[in-house]
């Protein structure tokens, strides 16, 4: 059984529990434990107020230099200065949109920071719509598709049901006639 049985359990509450350490089952655990010294964390140091974003920038750089994080997210000179928040698109699966993921790729890296206070957001918006639409007609296609394919298969199980049968009739006639024979 998986579980104990009632008169078990009620048997096993009554019972004393005992006290069983490593030492006497005759394990040594000291060869196995290490003692860590833990010391208190270094103290935190108070923010510094920057001037401008390039002095902003050279400190994330600094930090990135010390933290062993490239660099190159923080590089001014880059299109993409910051991480990018979606993968970029493929020409093959959105070519209806590629005209307007290079605008919006235009528009964020010409106005960097005014992206945050939604300069290029109708651009954005278009872009997923654009996407979405795609999205839909590759839906639609896929379901067509897979609606042929489905009634395919249903044809071939037809196919084969019915040979079956007609093979079962066969054999049920080659009966009949070894029983007269």
């Amino acid at each position: 059984p998986r579980y104990a049985s009632l008169p078990n359990i009620m048997k096993a509450k009554k019972k004393p529990l005992k006290t069983v350490s490593p030492a006497d089952l005759g394990v040594d655990i000291q060869s196995r434990l290490q003692t860590l010294k833990v010391t208190e964390p270094a103290k935190r140091q108070g923010g510094k107020i920057v001037a401008s974003v390039d002095e902003l920038l050279d400190k994330l750089r600094n930090e990135a230099k010390k933290s062993n994080y490239s660099s190159n997210s923080f590089d001014t000179h880059s299109t993409h200065a910051l991480p990018t928040m979606h993968p970029q698109l493929a020409d093959h699966l959105n070519p209806g949109c590629i005209d307007l993921a290079e605008k919006l790729m235009n528009c964020h890296a010409e106005n960097r920071w005014a992206k945050f206070l939604g300069k290029c957001n109708a651009l954005s918006e278009a872009l997923n719509k654009c996407l979405g639409a795609e999205f839909e007609v590759r839906r639609k296609q896929q379901l067509i598709e897979a609606r042929a394919r489905r009634a395919r298969f249903e044809e071939n199980v037809k196919d084969i049901r019915t040979d079956a049968a007609k093979q079962k009739e066969f054999e049920e006639m080659l009966r009949q006639q070894n029983k007269e024979t």
